[in-house]
């Protein structure tokens, strides 16, 4: 728990700073809300965090640095094409796209007929 705390906390300042700054993002709308993004240092978050908005999209994912382009497709498509070289939690490598679910959540979607490596 105290984990959780600590990454929400950690989460709550990047906020407060990019507020702070207004580096809002004008080509890119929040999804979940229809609020606009703000770029932070780790992830790109809803203007919208403090009425409740929690949709937010990591810079890395998986030790994979997303690109602006992939990032962008993301947000306004609600999917990526494949996207190669993610790391498992066991060092492995795999690719698959990215999806925002229906509760705002990045979901893996692994090609059909993928063949493990």
């Amino acid at each position: 728990m105290l984990v959780i705390y600590a990454e929400k906390a950690s989460l709550a300042k990047e906020i407060a700073s990019a507020l702070n700054s207004g580096f809002v993002n004008k080509k890119m709308i929040c999804p979940a809300c229809g609020s606009r993004l703000i770029k932070g240092k780790k992830n790109i978050f809803c203007s919208n965090y403090k009425n409740g908005c929690r949709f937010s999209v990591p810079y890395e994912i998986c030790h994979k640095k997303l690109t602006e382009n992939q990032m962008q497709m993301l947000i306004n498509s609600q999917r990526t094409n494949v996207i190669k070289g993610f790391t498992s939690k066991l060092g492995k490598p795999f690719d698959c796209s990215l999806k925002i679910d229906n509760n705002g959540k990045i979901e893996f979607v692994f090609p059909q007929g993928a063949k493990k490596k």
